[in-house]
Protein backbone atom coordinates (compact mmCIF):
# COMPACT_ATOMS: atom_id res chain seq x y z
CA UNK A 1 0.00 0.00 0.00
CA UNK A 2 2.81 2.44 0.77
CA UNK A 3 4.31 1.84 -2.69
CA UNK A 4 1.07 3.03 -4.29
CA UNK A 5 1.01 6.19 -2.16
CA UNK A 6 4.64 7.12 -2.88
CA UNK A 7 4.23 6.66 -6.64
CA UNK A 8 1.08 8.79 -6.95
CA UNK A 9 2.88 12.13 -6.91
CA UNK A 10 2.09 15.66 -5.77
CA UNK A 11 -0.60 16.26 -8.41
CA UNK A 12 -2.73 13.52 -6.99
CA UNK A 13 -2.53 14.97 -3.48
CA UNK A 14 -3.30 18.49 -4.71
CA UNK A 15 -6.29 17.17 -6.66
CA UNK A 16 -7.47 15.26 -3.60
CA UNK A 17 -7.19 18.36 -1.39
CA UNK A 18 -9.10 20.34 -4.02
CA UNK A 19 -11.82 17.69 -4.15
CA UNK A 20 -12.16 17.60 -0.38
CA UNK A 21 -12.50 21.38 -0.24
CA UNK A 22 -9.32 22.23 1.64
CA UNK A 23 -7.92 24.35 -1.19
CA UNK A 24 -9.45 25.92 -4.28
CA UNK A 25 -6.94 24.90 -6.93
CA UNK A 26 -9.09 26.06 -9.86
CA UNK A 27 -9.25 29.71 -8.89
CA UNK A 28 -5.58 29.70 -7.92
CA UNK A 29 -4.57 28.47 -11.36
CA UNK A 30 -6.90 30.95 -13.12
CA UNK A 31 -5.38 33.88 -11.21
CA UNK A 32 -1.84 32.85 -12.04
CA UNK A 33 -2.75 32.33 -15.70
CA UNK A 34 -4.31 35.79 -15.89
CA UNK A 35 -1.32 37.43 -14.24
CA UNK A 36 1.15 35.64 -16.48
CA UNK A 37 -0.89 36.62 -19.55
CA UNK A 38 -0.91 40.27 -18.47
CA UNK A 39 2.84 40.17 -17.80
CA UNK A 40 3.54 38.59 -21.19
CA UNK A 41 1.34 41.17 -22.91
CA UNK A 42 3.10 44.05 -21.15
CA UNK A 43 6.48 42.72 -22.20
CA UNK A 44 5.40 42.40 -25.85
CA UNK A 45 3.94 45.91 -25.93
CA UNK A 46 7.04 47.31 -24.24
CA UNK A 47 9.33 45.64 -26.76
CA UNK A 48 7.27 46.85 -29.74
CA UNK A 49 7.19 50.43 -28.46
CA UNK A 50 10.91 50.33 -27.77
CA UNK A 51 11.68 49.23 -31.35
CA UNK A 52 9.40 51.89 -32.85
CA UNK A 53 10.78 54.60 -30.55
CA UNK A 54 14.39 53.80 -31.35
CA UNK A 55 13.61 53.94 -35.09
CA UNK A 56 11.96 57.35 -34.70
CA UNK A 57 14.90 58.59 -32.62
CA UNK A 58 17.30 57.44 -35.35
CA UNK A 59 15.33 59.44 -37.92
CA UNK A 60 15.48 62.52 -35.67
CA UNK A 61 19.25 62.12 -35.27
CA UNK A 62 19.63 61.86 -39.05
CA UNK A 63 17.51 65.02 -39.49
CA UNK A 64 19.66 66.79 -36.91
CA UNK A 65 22.79 65.89 -38.85
CA UNK A 66 21.21 67.13 -42.06
CA UNK A 67 20.25 70.41 -40.38
CA UNK A 68 23.78 70.86 -38.99
CA UNK A 69 25.36 70.33 -42.42
CA UNK A 70 22.92 72.04 -44.81
CA UNK A 71 20.43 73.90 -42.61
CA UNK A 72 21.57 77.39 -43.41
CA UNK A 73 22.02 80.12 -40.80
CA UNK A 74 19.57 78.60 -38.28
CA UNK A 75 20.51 75.00 -39.07
CA UNK A 76 22.58 74.43 -35.97
CA UNK A 77 19.75 75.70 -33.77
CA UNK A 78 17.23 73.40 -35.48
CA UNK A 79 19.71 70.50 -35.33
CA UNK A 80 20.18 71.01 -31.60
CA UNK A 81 16.42 70.94 -31.12
CA UNK A 82 16.16 67.66 -33.07
CA UNK A 83 18.95 66.13 -30.97
CA UNK A 84 17.29 67.28 -27.76
CA UNK A 85 13.97 65.78 -28.88
CA UNK A 86 15.67 62.48 -29.77
CA UNK A 87 17.46 62.36 -26.39
CA UNK A 88 14.24 63.06 -24.49
CA UNK A 89 12.45 60.37 -26.50
CA UNK A 90 15.12 57.77 -25.79
CA UNK A 91 15.07 58.58 -22.07
CA UNK A 92 11.27 58.28 -22.00
CA UNK A 93 11.35 54.99 -23.89
CA UNK A 94 13.86 53.35 -21.59
CA UNK A 95 12.25 54.87 -18.49
CA UNK A 96 8.84 53.51 -19.49
CA UNK A 97 10.41 50.15 -20.28
CA UNK A 98 12.02 50.01 -16.85
CA UNK A 99 8.72 50.94 -15.17
CA UNK A 100 6.86 48.28 -17.18
CA UNK A 101 9.44 45.65 -16.23
CA UNK A 102 9.17 46.67 -12.57
CA UNK A 103 5.37 46.42 -12.66
CA UNK A 104 5.51 43.06 -14.44
CA UNK A 105 8.00 41.68 -11.92
CA UNK A 106 5.98 42.90 -8.95
CA UNK A 107 2.73 41.54 -10.42
CA UNK A 108 4.35 38.15 -10.90
CA UNK A 109 5.75 38.01 -7.36
CA UNK A 110 2.73 39.59 -5.67
CA UNK A 111 4.54 42.64 -4.27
Amino acid sequence: MTDIITHMGATYYLSLLDFLGFIDLGSFMQYNDAVSNIVAGLKKVSLALKVIGIAVAAVYIALAGYQFMWGGPNGSQTGKQYLLNAAIGIVLIYGASMIADWVATNMATGF
